[in-house]
């Protein structure tokens, strides 16, 4: 009889434990393809709990995500972890998504709107807006949090059918930023197709949060969409080609070609440990650090958002510092410019 906290046993505070070769996630399609702002560590948390509510098969809405769980599947710290499991707690209840839903005319029931797009074209396709969870509960003297999905939310994980994407989550523990995590599932998606169709600088924009980010398609495509593809690319698995359409002199949609490449090695896997990981800095140390960064000329032009004021760049820099380690390896060039060392 295993033991309990709460009422759950303790092999479900424990399904990530253990150094994994491999964690296979399955992601419903429609979530995979759905516009959401997430950071790249709630975006990790939310993927194992996804696939964990999934693979439990029962018609809960609810699933328990531990500290050591979120630590040992993304090979960080328990302290990062722990921290992680608060803030998530704290955000994701007011946190939305945007998914696309199909009414099929040609149904008897056409009213009831389907997860996946009918294979004719007598439909409609729906944006609706709907929250990630109902409510988090965060238990910090035990380590662990309950997420208490959306109904609509539960709906799709619990049933996804055929139409989902399966990949080994420890392949994306090197990509940096949840821009490129997101990108890699969109390429998985559409792999057996060899493109992901064109979508509108707009609807590019709303898949990865950004809205109202980058006014310059320029900007866009190089610290997003390039950046990713970079990324992607480098890892060895794929061949991702990017291409613009024009309407005169303006880039008005992007598709991207997928070519999967015959060596499946990873060329950079991740070797962090929760001791080399990049480490969170505290609360002085990241002020003094944004301070120096955002007088920094080379950073300020490149990370500065557009029409942002001095004071809110350096609290946003030093929250950054203090909670995301993505962060911190895309800003360390800078900060070892500015005197921060890094450790051996």
């Amino acid at each position: 009889m295993p033991c309990s906290i709460g009422g759950f046993a303790m092999y479900e505070l424990n399904a990530y434990c253990g150094q994994q070769a491999s964690i296979i996630v399955t992601k419903p399609n429609t979530l995979v393809e759905a516009h959401h702002d997430l950071t790249m560590a709630e975006h990790d948390l939310i993927t194992l709990a996804i696939n964990k509510l999934y693979v439990q098969k029962s018609d809960d809405n609810q699933v328990l995500i531990s500290a050591k769980e979120y630590a040992n599947a993304n090979r960080v710290c328990i302290n990062y972890a722990y921290r992680v499991l608060k803030d998530f707690a704290n955000a994701l209840p007011n946190k939305k998504l945007i998914i696309t839903l199909y009414h099929d005319h040609s149904a008897k029931d056409s009213e009831s709107p389907l997860m996946v797009k009918p294979r004719h074209s007598n439909y409609t396709a729906v944006n609706v807006e709907c929250n990630w969870v109902e409510k988090v509960e965060h238990l910090d003297q035990v380590g662990y949090i309950t997420i208490y999905f959306s109904k609509l939310v539960t709906d799709i994980i619990q049933n996804t059918g055929k139409a989902y994407t399966k990949y080994d989550y420890v392949k994306t523990l090197d990509f940096k930023g949840s821009s490129t995590k997101r990108l890699y599932e969109l390429v998985l998606k559409w792999q057996d197709v060899g493109k992901i169709p064109a979508m509108t600088i707009g609807e590019w924009k709303d898949y990865f949060g950004r809205a109202n980010d980058y006014p310059q398609v320029n900007e866009f495509r190089r610290r997003v969409l390039d950046f990713a593809i970079h990324q992607i690319n480098a890892q060895g698995e794929f061949e991702i080609t990017l291409e613009p359409y024009r309407l005169g002199r303006r880039f008005t949609h992007f598709s991207m070609s997928i070519k999967k490449l015959k060596s499946t090695k990873i060329k950079n896997p991740s070797k962090a440990t929760p001791s080399n990981t990049v480490n969170l800095m505290s609360q002085k140390q990241a002020d003094m650090f944004a301070k120096l960064l955002a007088n920094d000329t080379g950073f300020g032009s490149k990370f500065a958002r557009a029409g942002e004021a001095m004071s809110g760049f350096i609290s946003r820099t030093s929250h950054e510092l203090q909670r995301d380690v993505g962060k911190i390896t895309e800003y360390m060039p800078y900060l070892v410019s500015v005197g921060f060392r890094e450790r051996a």
